[in-house]
This record gives C-alpha cells, structure tokens and sequence, in this order.
C-alpha cells in the first residue's frame, strides 16, 4: 500500500491524476488511479504501478490533443 497523510495524520491511498483538459477552468475530467509501490528487499529498488494505465493514458493523449488545439 502506498499511503499519503492529510490532515489531522488520516491516511488515504495515494492514487495518481492525469486531467485530459489541463488548461479548463472546471470540467478537467480527471482520471485517477489508484498507486502501488513495489519494494526490493535487498536494494530498495522501488516501482510503481497504477490500476488502470489505460484509462491514465487515454487522459494524456486528451491532454495533448487539448494543448496542440486540434
């Protein structure tokens, strides 16, 4: 699990945000997903893997598409 601590020490699961309309006012429609941390033992060597990398990748390409005004 990773875990981020808001206020008054409360943990949340730590989840990760691509908006597919970064430069919007409201309505970004951000896609979040949840992060998870993979730790080696012997080195410390840490990856991170999202649930939905589709759904995160589909939003940045959104995004691109957004920011190059087509």
């Amino acid at each position: 699990m990773v875990a981020d601590r808001a206020m008054r020490n409360v943990e949340y699961d730590l989840r990760l945000r691509v908006d597919a309309h970064p430069s919007a006012f409201m309505l970004k429609e951000s896609v979040r997903s949840k992060l998870h941390a993979y730790v080696c033992g012997s080195c410390g060597y840490v990856e991170f893997y999202v649930d939905d990398p589709k759904a995160l990748y589909d939003a940045f390409l959104a995004a691109q598409q957004d920011s190059s005004g087509s």
